[in-house]
């Protein structure tokens, strides 16, 4: 994990007429998720740990499920 200032921002702040929305980018995600890319990891659940769960597999790159019963 990238600490202090190597760590990654999130955001990129840059006005450049190519860049991806953040909703074009979680389409792309979405539709490749299971193409393309395969989850390395299924979070069963998506109450608070769950949900917290996912968010971190993702900080750190993993591919993650979270599947919910509701």
């Amino acid at each position: 994990e990238q600490k202090g200032p190597a760590r990654p921002l999130g955001i990129r702040h840059k006005a450049d007429p190519k860049r991806e929305t953040w909703a074009e980018a979680r389409a792309r995600e979405a539709r490749d998720l299971g193409v393309h890319e395969q989850p390395y990891c299924l979070v069963i659940g998506g109450g608070q740990g769950g949900i917290m769960l996912g968010a971190r597999l993702r900080q750190l790159g993993v591919p993650t499920l979270i599947i919910e019963k509701n």
